[in-house]
């Protein structure tokens, strides 16, 4: 009796040891697993802000150096030195339907007539200045889309009327195939009773960056925009 007792305690004994080992060995298992698991989880959990640096990264690489664009003269795909800066970095490549999303029905006929006519004028007179390895040399202007519906009126700080201002995209063609778009900011002086000024300021939208980047000009090429021979900003008016 004494003899079975002493086999079985001996027996109890040696399957705890055993039971207490392999909790220890799958105790351990299991922590080696979720750490793996959890390495895991923290090398591949999502970082909007190493995201968002990987998006501009790859904007910046799509739109630097050489760049596809549709050549106006051969209906191709072509490719050309993006040259446009914007904000310290390459100048974004644009579409068509971007363009056009931002087009208002500007409701002041007479003006937007006006607007444009002047502006041709202006850019008649300037190109006459640029030189000959100058990328805007006899452009064609061929489209001018404005991004309001009606003007913005400015005031003084006692509420008089000082100017008005709209803002506009001018679409060109230029010598070399290739087709930009710029962002101008229409200025009109008001001449009181009601009237205002007969001349108009065009100026092209400029942009910084912080007070050490580099200036940047509202200005960019165009990927697919239509050609047209008989194209004419004033064509509808």
């Amino acid at each position: 009796m004494k003899h079975s007792l002493k086999i079985s305690l001996m027996a109890l004994v040696a399957m705890f040891a055993f039971n207490t080992t392999a909790d220890a060995q799958l105790g351990g298992l299991l922590k080696k697993a979720k750490q793996a698991v959890g390495g895991q989880s923290k090398e591949k959990a999502y970082d909007p802000r190493e995201a968002r640096a990987a998006k501009e990264a790859a904007e910046i690489a799509a739109r630097t150096g050489q760049v596809e664009l549709k050549n106006w003269k051969t209906g191709e795909i072509g490719k050309v030195e993006n040259t446009f800066v914007w904000r310290g970095e390459p100048a974004q490549i644009k579409t068509s339907e971007m363009i056009y999303y931002n087009e208002k029905n500007f409701s002041d006929k007479a003006s937007k007539k006006k607007i444009i006519e002047l502006f041709l004028d202006d850019e008649k007179f300037n190109n006459r200045k640029r030189a000959a390895d100058d990328i805007l040399k006899d452009r064609k202007i061929v489209a001018v889309l404005f991004k309001a519906d009606s003007w913005t009126i400015n005031r003084d700080n006692i509420d008089n009327i000082t100017s008005r201002m709209i803002e506009m995209q001018v679409v060109s063609e230029l010598t070399n195939g290739f087709t930009i778009c710029d962002e101008w900011v229409v200025g009109n002086d008001y001449a009181g009773g009601g009237n205002y000024a007969d001349a108009m300021r065009f100026t092209l939208k400029i942009t910084t960056k912080g007070a050490y980047g580099k200036n940047g000009e509202y200005r960019w090429y165009l990927k697919d925009w239509e050609h047209k021979d008989n194209a004419d900003p004033l064509a509808d008016l």
